[in-house]
């Protein structure tokens, strides 16, 4: 950890590409320095965090002048560049790899194991973890029905890509996901949600989050809206009523039944 480098600003990418040319194609020492790369929103994000910890330090050391919170948006190790600096609750941030593992259940045996970078969710490597492992069953004529894992996997495109496998996934739903909206329930077969005073909310465009995750909009009619005796709670400071839900919402529903089920 104490020899994490700074990556360089991407302003700075062409500047640096121009001078060192040369150097690289005629050395097999010099390597190109590795520049930022992450979104403008997720920078702004870090440097807000970054901010908040020095107003209310808490953590042991937060106060003095050197300290700094180390990122893998800006920071690289220069003699291990696959390893990603990662953080759990109550441990120290550290430079690692990370590990899946999947293993039968019935017989415990270990059906495969791959390591990627650290910097990324458990659900962001499911799909091909589970690839990997039904191939590699069915070749030896085995049917993968069922799969087990932590809500540290739930994600809606998750659960979409099992059922497109056939796969049905025993992963419980994260957390944060909220089944009913209370006093708005949902029509399937029209796929709008009906307010307290009886109105549509009516779906109305796809939209997707800075980080790609895939949203569904649906609006009250403003004329509905603005006639509401209850607009002053409800809707405040917007023309209409708006829901938004995750696209994969019919898919999470399955799996919360599954969760609950007996």
């Amino acid at each position: 950890m104490e020899s994490l480098l700074l990556k360089q600003p991407q302003e700075t990418e062409q500047v640096h590409l121009a001078t060192t040319l040369h150097d690289v194609q005629h050395s097999k020492n010099i390597k190109p320095l590795p520049f930022i790369t992450a979104p403008a929103h997720q920078l702004r994000k870090l440097e807000k965090h970054q901010q908040n910890l020095k107003s209310a330090p808490t953590a042991l050391g937060a106060n003095h002048e050197k300290a700094q919170l180390v990122s893998n948006k800006r920071h690289y190790a220069p003699h291990d560049p696959d390893a990603r600096i990662s953080v759990k609750t109550g441990k120290a941030r550290k430079l690692n790899y990370h590990c899946s593992m999947a293993v039968d259940t019935a017989m415990g045996v270990n059906s495969h194991i791959q390591a990627d970078y650290a910097d990324g969710r458990d659900s962001q490597y499911l799909s091909n973890l589970t690839g990997q492992v039904q191939s590699r069953l069915l070749t030896n004529g085995l049917l993968m029905l069922d799969l087990l894992a932590d809500a540290g996997y739930s994600n809606g495109s998750n659960y979409y890509f099992l059922e497109l496998r056939g796969i049905t996934a025993w992963i419980p739903v994260f957390g944060m996901y909220k089944p009913e909206i209370n006093g708005f329930p949902y029509d399937k077969k029209a796929d709008q949600f009906n307010c307290p005073m009886g109105k549509p909310l009516q779906f109305k465009s796809f939209d997707h989050t800075l980080d790609g995750r895939l949203l569904k909009h649906y609006w009250a009619a403003p004329s509905d809206c603005r006639q509401c005796p209850r607009k002053a709670t409800c809707a405040p400071k917007t023309r209409c009523r708006k829901i938004t839900r995750t696209a994969y919402d019919e898919q999470y529903q399955r799996a919360f039944a599954r969760q609950h089920s007996k």
